[in-house]
């Protein structure tokens, strides 16, 4: 009996670092190509490929966050409307930290 990997599923995240997972089955070749699953336990635990594997460890790019624009600052003719902008960079899946202006 040996063991047989699906394949890698899709990595939990672009970038920061994540993880993927493949699910395995065990199985004995029966002729020259037919194969039949059987319980796990039939195949050699030691040999059973990983699980899990580290993916997409490249750093995360920077991103422009952008607040609402502002009302416009005359009624009619030229005015100005202004709005916020920052860069933030992720950190884990979710959270994002604000990158002060220098």
């Amino acid at each position: 009996p040996v063991w047989r990997s699906n394949p890698w599923q899709t990595c939990s995240r672009t970038c920061g670092g994540g993880m993927q997972q493949r699910t395995h089955v065990c199985e004995q070749l029966l002729g020259s190509s037919v194969t039949v699953e059987l319980a796990f336990d039939r195949c050699e635990a030691d040999e059973r490929p990983a699980d899990e594997q580290k993916c997409n460890s490249q750093n995360c790019d920077d991103v422009w966050v952008t607040g609402q624009w502002s009302d416009c600052s005359r009624d009619c003719g030229k005015g100005t409307r202004t709005r916020i902008v920052h860069c933030e960079k992720l950190l884990g899946n979710t959270t994002l930290l604000r990158i002060p202006d220098d």
